[in-house]
């Protein structure tokens, strides 16, 4: 009677795939190199259920002692960048090069050493990352050798005693076959043994996964090829299949017709409902949703990372942490280009509410945050954020910035004092501080406080049809002492204007805007403080003052100024140095703002000509209406002659 062997089932824990996910994700990236993983499979599962291979999530890890019954199977796993190369896999030559290194064991004898070399896989996986699906197959190759393999006679259940010595005896062999000699066990290298007589007293005994009492499991397939290969004058011999559990273990009397050369030809790829095809998980309803969303979010950008820009710095945006200061249009829109960039830390400031007709234009807020009197923009900000992403990190602070002009009364003055303080707290405990308010005025004090800190500001101002993105100068002691040093067609990341040094007049208020201008601006600040991020510098990189270095970063460039005007459609990028008499950051007022502290800014607040007095702008705008003057009464004179 012809034997029929139980094939493997290959069974995948699920924490397996994710595994192997972010070891795609983080190590292997875009490598298709097969790579080692262990199997395993008992001799003890039920006859209820399926001949099982098992592939857990510690199938990465070497491991030198496993648990009773278990036995472990080295293998390979090749994980694919795409459904196409998966489809297309030479599956045959998969096989052939499994079974060949089979053949190899067998004819170099190390399978007598070592019997667990006889076992093998290879498992080709498709895992389509960014919907945490997996197509996999597995390949386990038995060779077909020897020829015509038969029962002489039907399976004989083991008596009690018997199992009760085996039990004991393949524990001592660490779960690997041996021989039986009698009651006495033997090592398989014995077999080559000139005095070794293979009698009818000889056992072959092996720890037997089949789930089906009457029929070998799998491992025997190459097991019968060795020994039918080394030991070529015998033409039958008793099998031992040992089973722990609830099936019962048996001696299966086998025969095959002897043969001197064995070759690669071998079966092994898995049936799924018995049709030789690949299977399919969908782990999306069994995982953590937040892991979910915060592994899919962090895919697309390791997917930049493999394609398009190996050396980027991903981490510095993990850790970056951004003020925002306004909530509104501009606000809305950064925050939410700043989590596609994996930013996790997010501060608004804002002391607004929501109006209705605020919903449209800015992308946090929806029709319910605006009804009964609307909630507040820093908060209701805050919460969108972590709706869209629960895992990151957002707060929203009311707060109205003091501006200068806007006198403060003696009642006031503490409460004023307060808020200031909150201010240069919250910037000190941030990387980066977004200057996104509606007025000119209200980005004065973050500007003093950012360039006193020594911290990267970025400004965008909106105008009906052109916007202005302006990352603002950070100075610091390094920078400043090589700045005799620099390019004459750079300008250092020090010593760059601030929002006010390309205009010195006092600060006016924001114009309305066509609706799409602020997606564009903010998408360009966003842009300009990625590819800054990833200069060595960082805030302190340089500016071109002609044409952009495309490869100061591995973004590109850092420009000092993004200017666009969509009525032509033309964008500029001008850098612009310090102005000395800027009246935010320019020396004399940075020394005020050191020396006087709150007191200074209560002066400024109380009345704005005090801030061009201290920035000596006043002495500049005298002078130059008096070089006015002068030009007029020479061509008056001129002109009368």
């Amino acid at each position: 009677m012809a034997v029929k062997f139980v094939s493997f089932t290959t069974f995948v824990d699920p924490l397996f795939w994710d595994e192997l996910g972010m070891r795609k994700l983080n190590d292997w990236k875009l490598d298709e190199q097969p790579h080692s993983i262990t199997a395993t499979y008992c001799n003890q599962d039920p006859g209820t259920s399926n001949t099982r291979l098992s592939i857990s999530f510690d199938a990465f890890l070497a491991k030198s002692e496993w648990n009773k019954n278990v036995v472990p199977v080295n293998g390979l796993v090749l994980a694919v960048n795409t459904h196409e190369t998966f489809k297309n896999l030479d599956r045959k030559q998969i096989l052939c090069n499994a079974a060949q290194k089979v053949k190899k064991c067998i004819e170099s004898l190390d399978w007598l050493e070592k019997p667990s070399l006889l076992n093998t896989f290879y498992l080709t996986v498709y895992p389509d990352l960014k919907k945490y699906t997996f197509r996999y197959w597995n390949c386990i190759p038995a060779l077909l050798y020897p020829q015509s393999v038969r029962m002489l006679s039907d399976p004989t259940q083991l008596s009690a005693e018997v199992t009760s010595l085996i039990q004991v005896f393949i524990a001592l062999h660490h779960n690997e076959p041996f021989l039986l000699v009698g009651k006495t066990p033997t090592p398989l290298s014995s077999i080559l043994l000139s005095t070794f007589v293979w009698s009818n007293d000889v056992y072959v005994v092996y720890a037997d996964p089949s789930t089906l009492a009457a029929f070998p499991g799998w491992p025997l397939r190459n097991l019968l090829a060795a020994i039918a290969y080394v030991r070529k004058d015998l033409k039958n011999a008793k099998f031992v299949c040992y089973r722990s559990g609830s099936v019962p273990s048996v001696i299966m009397h086998l025969a095959w017709e002897a043969s001197g050369i064995i070759s690669t030809d071998a079966v092994g790829w898995e049936r799924v409902k018995g049709s030789l095809s690949p299977a399919f998980i969908d782990l999306r309803g069994s995982l953590d949703p937040l892991k979910l969303m915060d592994f899919s979010a962090e895919l697309n950008l390791r997917l930049i990372r493999w394609r398009l820009v190996p050396s980027i710095n991903l981490q510095r945006f993990s850790n970056l942490k951004c003020l925002i200061l306004g909530a509104g249009t501009l606000g809305c829109n950064v925050a939410r280009s700043l989590l596609g960039w994996g930013v996790k830390n997010f501060t608004f400031v804002d002391n607004a509410r929501i109006s209705y007709s605020n919903v449209v234009r800015q992308s946090l807020f929806s029709f319910d945050d605006a009804a009964n009197g609307g909630k507040l923009k820093a908060v209701t900000a805050a919460e969108g954020l972590r709706k869209i992403n629960p895992l990151i990190n957002a707060e929203g602070v009311c707060l109205k910035i003091p501006m200068p002009g806007h006198s403060v009364s003696k009642q006031e003055e503490k409460e004023v004092e307060g808020i200031v303080k909150r201010l240069e707290d919250l910037v000190k405990r941030h990387d980066v501080t977004f200057l996104l308010l509606d007025s000119r005025e209200a980005r004065w004090l973050p500007t003093l406080i950012t360039t006193y800190q020594c911290k990267l500001a970025i400004s965008v101002a909106l105008g009906f049809d052109c916007f202005v993105v302006i990352r603002h100068g950070v100075s610091d002691d390094e920078t400043s002492e090589e700045q005799s040093q620099s390019d004459l067609n750079t300008i250092l990341g020090s010593q760059l204007g601030c929002y006010f040094c390309s205009d010195v007049t006092a600060p006016g208020n924001s114009s309305v805007s066509r609706p799409g201008i602020s997606l564009a601006a903010s998408g360009a600040a966003v842009e300009l403080l990625a590819a800054v991020v990833q200069h060595p510098k960082m805030g302190g990189s340089p500016a071109r003052l002609g044409e952009n270095d495309e490869s100061a970063t591995v973004l590109g460039a850092t420009p000092h100024q993004i200017r666009s005007f969509l009525s032509r459609f033309t964008q500029m990028t001008p850098a612009v140095k310090r102005f000395e008499r800027c009246v935010a950051c320019g020396a004399a007022v940075q020394t005020a703002y050191r020396s006087e502290g709150f007191q200074f800014l209560l002066k400024v607040f109380n009345s704005p000509l005090y801030l061009e007095l201290v920035s000596g702008l006043d002495q500049l705008q005298a002078t130059a209406i008096e070089m006015d003057l002068r030009e007029f009464d020479d061509n008056e004179s001129v002109s009368s002659i």
